[in-house]
């Protein structure tokens, strides 16, 4: 490659020498920049191309329906259950700058593309992997807060307190392992929202890829390659010089950037499988995205079940809490399957955006043993609320902000 290189460029060296020399210095200063800023070029050139060419949500709409999930009819009868909390990362750059109020748009975007451009020769960037706004940064806090603070009130339900106690990895609480999505600002909130949790228990978050966004825009494009540490300097002044990436953060299951062919569902299907291949009772996503997430209780929520989860995104730094179900297809006892119980579904903090007001509660989460590795639901227990399966409650609990 380097020898057909040069070979060209000898070829075109004496017309290049003909020409003036304000040409001369513009190719001269051309190839710097690229040279200089390939990667980030390079870097555009895939987020653009991914924009066009993006299928993540094929096969989602086809997808069987998680209702058919029983338990084995070998085997220990039962179907298994894991306790899954999501936490949606802050608000991220992009965010404010499309999301805002649309008068500003124009300006914001402005500025976007000039701090853009003043990184534009470094491996950093406002709009790929888009990093956590100042506000991001705040709302990560104020989580951060809200789980180190939290304390049982007279009337909270024994299984919330179960709940924000492996959330806080108080000892003696439900084991849990944390995880998050390899785009930087859900590494950076799930450092700030755990990081009380993180000092004292030395544990790391795990980086799985299969959380990565799914969607066509270039800020759901990653910038750590395989088994890279992420680039989120931008929290150092929160967190102090104590935090080090190497030292709380495990990169050894992230497999970089999605690909080009990459599938949402087959994606998820992967984070169910990592989740019951876990020891831990509850697994803890210490920040993943909005539309993963909806699309995640579209396809594991029965279809004929009726959920806010499958129509509207968590807010920023919301915290829900869940059972997901694990058994085998009633019509192919080979053929895993996975499904979240509706009934169970628990905003502990912020809940879902547009969710006017709070129903009463239908159901309650279901915690595993301190010592087990899964809590079963016996086989044929109901899957919906309601008529012929509809769920009429929402599921929200009252010990986070509306």
């Amino acid at each position: 490659m380097l020898s057909q290189v040069m070979d060209k460029l000898q070829k075109t060296w004496p017309a290049l020498m003909k020409q003036p020399l304000r040409v001369q210095i513009a190719y001269a200063i051309l190839a710097v920049f690229v040279v200089v800023c390939r990667a980030k070029i390079l870097m555009w050139t895939r987020g653009i191309l991914f924009f066009i060419l993006w299928g993540e949500k094929k096969g989602m709409s086809s997808a069987r329906d998680s209702k058919n999930v029983v338990a084995p009819k070998a085997g220990p009868q039962e179907i298994q259950s894991k306790v899954i909390i999501f936490i949606r990362h802050g608000e991220s750059d992009w965010n404010y700058i499309f999301n805002k109020n649309k008068l500003l748009l124009l300006p914001r975007l402005i500025m976007g593309m000039v701090w853009e451009a003043c990184m534009f020769m470094f491996k950093n960037s406002l709009f790929i992997d888009s990093p956590l706004s100042s506000e991001g940064i705040e709302q990560a806090k104020e989580v951060q807060k809200f789980i180190a603070n939290y304390s049982k009130k007279a009337d909270t339900p024994d299984d919330i307190a179960e709940a924000m106690k492996a959330l806080r990895g108080d000892a003696g609480a439900v084991p849990s392992v944390l995880v998050s999505s390899n785009l930087r600002r859900a590494i950076a909130t799930g450092c700030i929202a755990m990081w009380p949790r993180q000092q004292r228990t030395k544990e790391k978050i795990i980086v799985h890829a299969s959380l990565q966004e799914m969607s066509r825009n270039v800020d759901t494009t990653a910038l750590a390659g395989p088994r890279e540490f992420p680039e989120i300097s931008s929290i150092a002044p929160t967190l102090g010089k104590e935090f080090r990436g190497k030292k709380y953060l495990d990169v050894s299951q992230s497999t970089g950037n999605k690909g080009f062919k990459r599938k949402g569902k087959k994606s998820m299907e992967e984070f169910c499988a990592w989740c019951f291949a876990r020891p831990e009772p509850v697994i803890i996503v210490s920040a993943g995205h909005s539309l993963w997430f909806k699309n995640f209780f579209k396809l594991y929520i029965p279809k004929d079940t009726t959920h806010h989860a499958k129509d509207l995104k968590m807010v920023n730094c919301g915290i829900v809490a869940f059972n997901l179900e694990k058994g085998v297809l009633e019509y192919d006892q080979h053929q895993t399957g996975y499904r979240v119980d509706s009934d169970s579904m628990t905003s502990l903090w912020g809940g879902f955006e547009k969710q006017k007001g709070e129903a009463a509660r239908p159901g309650k989460l279901r915690l595993s043993p301190k010592n087990g590795n899964s809590a079963p639901a016996k086989n044929g227990q109901k899957q919906a609320n309601g008529k012929n399966g509809k769920e009429t409650e929402s599921g929200m609990c009252c010990t986070g902000r509306n």
